[in-house]
């Protein structure tokens, strides 16, 4: 979920990790 989302919305992915 976290990899779709990473494409989806690069700027949630960077947050969160």
């Amino acid at each position: 979920m976290e990899k779709e989302t990473s494409k989806s919305i690069p700027n949630f992915t960077q947050e969160d990790r």
